[in-house]
């Protein structure tokens, strides 16, 4: 068997300007299947929840491939099945943005600098 690992480093730039990671990896394995995800946040000091934002990327992937069954991969056709993939990775990150926004609102001269920092 395979064995697999998932390892995000901060980078220079991040280390230099005291900002987070904004990348996250991750990895799950049984003896049916291997997953390995890694998400590339946006990058800079504008996108001041992009650390999250890849994470509750790569925690969507993961559940929602853990979701599809043999018998699911077998009885779709490949497109409808990679269609259904990405739209419930698409509502899994939804639902966890929408979850985090509720219980960490921003704050009003966080999305001044973010809005103003993007034109």
């Amino acid at each position: 068997m395979l064995h697999v690992f998932a390892k995000t480093t901060i980078g220079y730039s991040h280390i230099k300007n005291k900002m987070p990671c904004q990348d996250y990896s991750a990895s799950y394995q049984d003896k049916e299947r291997t997953i390995i995800t890694c998400c590339d946040g946006h990058g800079g000091k504008a996108y001041f929840r992009s650390n999250l934002g890849s994470k509750m990327a790569s925690t969507a992937v993961l559940n929602t491939l853990l979701t599809i069954s043999p018998s699911m991969i077998y009885r779709l056709n490949p497109k409808d099945l990679e269609n259904k993939i990405k739209l419930s990775i698409l509502c899994e990150w939804n639902r966890m943005v929408e979850e985090n926004l509720s219980k960490k609102k921003i704050k009003r001269s966080l999305a001044y600098y973010s809005i103003r920092k993007s034109i």
